[in-house]
């Protein structure tokens, strides 16, 4: 998204005069040097497909290509400006960079991230706005990128529709990468470095973007979060624009450019000589470029090889375009598409937003609401051109000092007006009606059962934790004794899915003075002999130590007449149908919920039959000792996170969306060969029942989110606070069937 004014790009021409007349590389080099309309117009019509894509995916399926054109014109257009420096200083050199970079890009990024949060703060409902502050304090650093891969949060997912500044991730991956590349590129290309030293350079250069080429490629097949947001697996699309620009500038000969009129004497090469070779590179880029926007789509393989059509047809662009005779570069050239170039900046910055808050308040469905939110951005975009980015570029006279202290000072002003809506004043100024944030979750450092040591940090095992297996200790930090000597406890043993029952359990124990101890699992089904695949390929062994690990420590600690509770989402590993999610059925298609027995593939039928097996071991191992087992049915799941569906804004327009709702009927033909399988463990045992509260969660013909203005889920498949703390009635009921409370009874 970087770009630079035509006032730094320009370089006039040398009038050539019959007695003075210019060597054919300086004639090629003047060319290369010159401002180009053509590359401004190649914005336009990038920034227009990006919209479009973020409109409707529908409208123009590989739009979101638009944002690797601008990668592949900053890398040239940003090497062009650092070489025309000619500073042998590397601290004039460096801080005047950074100077110019600060003053281009950071004044419409303030403004646009304050506006931001504070229309957040006014039209979004304040339980779900803590990734939206965070990625906007993120944003002011660049590191917002980082934040979305740490939070595996899909570009393409339906979740990023709802976070208003998702889309700061390329300022991210285009500032680290500034961060490094002026100081490799004064070390390579630098002043007084002979024309033999900078073509082995070149090499050199050429091997950094294979090794990312190389790294993007396996992110792309393993990780496609972190292939998509990470800077060094886009590390080779902004260097492929340098490359392209120092390869001209050191072998010039290359470039496809004319003599002027009467300079007969300009050295040929077989491009200049071959006109035939420019058309078809010509058409060659326009066939890549436009079939990126039409026939690449969101999904697997992608930035690599899905990316890789567009680069070499925006660096075929850029170069025939030195050719001032190329048809396809006049096509781009129009006013309009120019006038949007240049101002492609705020329009990739203010769009988003606009879309992301119309879509939670008013909806962005209809043609009218879709014209609104264009006129507004378009006007927005136009009060940061005229009223920040050209008065900013008039501050070329201020000192380095003075530019760093403004921006520090405008980025603590911003960043702590994030923090101070993110805490201290979260849900102050929300308009609507608000959900309760403790309906919600809490943050992963907050106790979900107040005055005790149960967080998320203690007592839930991510997927990257460094190990699985269950200490003690750690058991300990997540254990609530019971009343009394005599009271049983309370065992769970679970994944997210299951961690969502402590605000239950906890309300469980305040009723019956039961224990409860639990250490959950991220991402992985309770299984002695079936593990996950991993995103990078290969197994989650870290599933079967913690389930190992944990069932240890429980022979240990359990005694005759407690209750140890196994909760899983079995379904979204066992059944070859995809998840309900809409989200998930993404995952699902890429593999991620595919299973491993002893090293190899299983297929879901014969996975479903090992854990049943599993499932069976376990319970009997926990009877032969008086323990007893439940085993907890699939919940109702949704297509779309809750706060999609907050029925605030759109209960007074045009209602909640249709995907807002799932059936009940669709709901119990999905999780019907689970309930089977644990059914059938329970028919098999002893001592061991199967809860199930479908009917409290979806009581009516349509399975829903809220319940009495309160959520029950806090996104599309796991429970809200108050939605677990609403099942404890039913739960104790539970408790209560002759099969658990007869056994223990006699026990205790």
């Amino acid at each position: 998204m970087l770009q630079t004014p035509p006032s730094q790009l320009a370089s006039t021409q040398k009038t050539i005069s019959p007695q003075e007349k210019q060597s054919p590389n300086e004639i090629a080099l003047d060319a290369l040097r010159r401002y180009r309309l053509d590359i401004d117009g190649l914005r336009g019509v990038a920034v227009v497909a990006v919209i479009l894509f973020h409109i409707n995916t529908e409208w123009l399926p590989g739009g979101f290509t638009g944002v690797d054109i601008f990668l592949i014109i900053s890398g040239y257009v940003v090497t062009a400006s650092i070489l025309r420096y000619k500073s042998a200083n590397f601290v004039a050199y460096i801080t005047d960079f950074y100077k110019r970079r600060v003053l281009r890009l950071m004044p419409v990024l303030l403004v646009c991230v304050l506006a931001t949060v504070l229309l957040t703060a006014l039209f979004v409902s304040p339980g779900v706005t803590g990734p939206i502050f965070t990625v906007a304090e993120r944003s002011l650093f660049g590191w917002s990128n980082n934040y979305l891969i740490a939070s595996s949060s899909d570009y393409f997912g339906i979740g990023a529709e709802l976070n208003p500044l998702t889309h700061t991730w390329t300022m991210g991956v285009e500032e680290q990468f500034y961060f490094i590349f002026p100081t490799l590129l004064f070390c390579l290309y630098g002043l007084r470095r002979p024309v033999q030293t900078k073509r082995l350079n070149l090499w050199l250069m050429l091997s950094l973007v294979t090794v990312s080429i190389a790294l993007c490629l396996f992110y792309s097949a393993n990780m496609p979060i972190r292939a998509y947001y990470f800077m060094p697996s886009r590390f080779w699309e902004l260097a492929a624009g340098s490359l392209l620009y120092l390869c001209l500038t050191t072998f010039p000969n290359l470039l496809p450019v004319d003599a002027p009129a009467g300079q007969a004497s300009i050295q040929q090469t077989p491009l200049r000589s071959l006109r035939w070779k420019l058309r078809i590179f010509q058409i060659a880029a326009a066939c890549l470029i436009l079939g990126g926007f039409v026939l690449i789509s969101a999904g697997p393989g992608f930035p690599i090889p899905g990316a890789i059509p567009t680069t070499i047809g925006t660096l075929l662009f850029i170069y025939t375009g030195l050719n001032q005779q190329s048809v396809l570069n006049r096509s781009v050239t129009h006013p309009f598409l120019i006038y949007l170039g240049k101002i492609s900046y705020s329009l990739y910055l203010w769009h988003w937003p606009v879309f992301t808050l119309f879509r939670w308040t008013i909806g962005l469905e209809s043609i009218f609401r879709i014209c609104l939110a264009l006129s507004l951005t378009i006007v927005l975009s136009l009060l940061s051109y005229y009223y920040l980015e050209q008065p900013v570029r008039k501050l070329k006279r201020l000192r380095r000092r003075q530019v760093f202290a403004g921006a520090i000072a405008a980025v603590f002003v911003v960043g702590s007006t994030c923090v101070v809506l993110s805490g201290p004043a979260k849900g102050t100024m929300y308009l609507a009606q608000p959900y309760a944030e403790s309906s919600w979750w809490v943050s992963s450092e907050e106790a979900l059962v107040e005055d005790t040591t149960i967080t998320e940090e203690n007592c839930w095992n991510w997927l990257d934790k460094k190990s699985h297996t269950v200490s003690a200790a750690q058991l300990d930090l997540c254990t609530l004794l019971s009343a009394t000597p005599d009271s049983p406890h309370l065992f769970l043993l679970g994944d997210s899915h299951g961690f969502s029952f402590i605000p239950m359990l906890a309300e469980v124990r305040a009723q019956t003075g039961m224990g409860m101890t639990t250490v959950a699992n991220a991402g992985c089904p309770i299984s002695l002999n079936v593990l996950r695949r991993r995103a990078e390929g290969g197994m989650y062994t870290k599933c079967n130590d913690y389930v190992v690990s944990m069932l240890a420590l429980l022979r240990e600690r359990a005694r005759p007449g407690d209750v140890v509770m196994i909760a899983a989402r079995y379904r979204a590993y066992l059944t070859d149908v995809p998840p309900i999610s809409l989200e998930d059925t993404v995952t699902y298609s890429e593999g991620a919920y595919d299973l491993f027995q002893d090293g190899e593939p299983i297929s879901k039928t014969n996975a479903q039959q090992q854990i049943s097996a599993d499932l069976v071991s376990i319970a009997d191992s926990f009877a032969s000792r008086g323990i007893n087992l439940v085993l907890t049915a699939p919940l109702p799941e949704h297509r779309m996170r809750a706060e999609q569906c907050l029925p605030v804004w759109f209960s007074a327009g045009s209602g909640l969306k249709p995907e807002c709702f799932v059936s009940r009927t669709e709901n119990l033909a999905h999780r019907q060969p689970m309930v089977s399988m644990l059914q059938g463990v329970v028919n098999e045992t002893t001592q061991t029942a199967l809860w199930d509260p479908f009917d409290e969660l979806c009581p009516d013909a349509q399975c829903s989110h809220f319940r009495e203005a309160a959520p029950i889920y806090r996104d599309d498949d796991h429970l809200s606070l108050y939605g677990s703390k609403s099942l404890a009635p039913n739960f104790i009921q539970l408790l209560n069937q002759p099969v658990l409370r007869a056994h223990r009874s006699a026990q205790t």
